[in-house]
């Protein structure tokens, strides 16, 4: 495979994972304003950031699944690992406090998941 291939292929799954991850952090704020308003729970924290990856991951490995000539599901699993490089970059930048035992780990498995899922639903959406 040319290099310039590898480069532009590995420039739009890092695209795709940086625009999920901004669905991600929309999603994270709305949460946050709505646990500090009072609207939901403190305990849901854990189960909204799940989730919040977990549509940033579905999106990621859509639009890397759609923007591919070949190998969608393969684009939108490695868009999904890309994703969740990067959620960790943030985690570790803004939260000291995070560990796997303290929250990262099912919000991790969530991303993964949802990435496979996105993954599949362009798969699917080509035939």
């Amino acid at each position: 495979m040319d290099t310039r291939k590898i480069a532009a292929e590995t420039l739009r799954l890092t695209v795709c994972a940086a625009v999920g991850l901004s669905l991600t952090l929309a999603a994270l704020l709305a949460a946050s304003l709505l646990i500090a308003g009072g609207k939901l729970d403190e305990s849901l924290r854990i189960p909204a950031a799940s989730v919040s990856a977990g549509l940033g991951a579905a999106l990621a490995g859509l639009l890397a699944g759609r923007h591919t000539e070949k190998r969608a599901a393969l684009a939108g699993i490695a868009s999904g690992g890309v994703f969740l490089l990067l959620l960790c970059l943030f985690g570790a930048v803004f939260f000291a406090s995070l560990s796997l035992g303290r929250g990262f780990l099912p919000v991790a498995a969530t991303a993964v998941c949802c990435s496979l899922a996105g993954a599949a639903a362009s798969v699917l959406h080509k035939r």
